[in-house]
């Protein structure tokens, strides 16, 4: 998930920088469009909730407690009056049991099917690395794209990279049994989660085929692949 920023006057070399998540939809839309998508108050619910899922490198290391949370809100938005059902509703979704295999260290340590970052055969010595807010700019046609990815994590053999997985974390609000809104959000998130992939292909010399890319809707709690292309 990222944070848009106006384009400058004079792009560097002739080139617009945008964010990914402005390819949301499949289309290009300038910064008062989003706003009017999203209200200031998703977009500051989002912030907070990002903020807190920042904070976890591995479940297995720990939860941030109550009191941590509210500091990192304090120093986001100290005014907020809902503070006390947002850490409650942040600790829920963290139990969810989707939620809780895509935090864990122990769910990569076996083969599957899930992410590309699962134990492989293959990797003589399995490491794993995790970036939270990992920032990336990226060429895309006449524009640069910037921004960071909310959470990737890299299967290793020794040093070496050989696979990706990267995570967005969304704060929409939809029924877990809602599988149209689902699929609807799945369609319209798929280029900014793109534009990731090829980030992250780029940055760490990985094929499209080595990368698998996730929706974490952590309301529903549901986490659902992206195919890349």
């Amino acid at each position: 998930t990222l944070r848009l920023a106006a384009a400058p006057r004079r792009p560097s070399r002739g080139l617009e920088r945008r964010s990914p998540s402005q390819l949301e939809g499949g289309r290009r839309v300038d910064l008062a469009r989003r706003l009017q998508l999203h209200g200031a108050e998703s977009r500051n619910r989002g912030t907070l909730l990002h903020a807190w899922f920042e904070q976890i490198r591995w479940l297995e290391d720990g939860v941030p407690d109550e009191a941590s949370l509210r500091r990192t809100a304090e120093a986001i938005n100290p005014a907020r009056e809902d503070l006390s059902a947002l850490v409650a509703e942040f600790l829920v979704a963290i139990q969810k049991p989707a939620i809780t295999a895509l935090l864990s260290y122990r769910t990569y340590q076996e083969p599957g099917t899930d992410s590309a970052v699962h134990l492989r055969p293959e990797v003589a010595d399995p490491q794993w690395r995790v970036y939270r807010e990992l920032p990336f700019a990226l060429r895309h046609g006449d524009a640069i794209l910037s921004g960071q990815i909310d959470r990737l994590v890299l299967l290793c053999d020794g040093r070496k990279p050989v696979a990706a997985d990267v995570v967005d974390f969304k704060t929409d609000a939809f029924s877990h049994d809602d599988r149209q809104a689902l699929a609807e959000r799945v369609v319209h998130y798929q280029p900014q989660l793109e534009a990731y992939g090829r980030a992250v292909a780029k940055r760490f010399a990985l094929p499209l085929q080595r990368i698998s890319a996730r929706l974490a809707f952590v309301t529903p709690g549901i986490v659902v692949p992206v195919p890349l292309r």
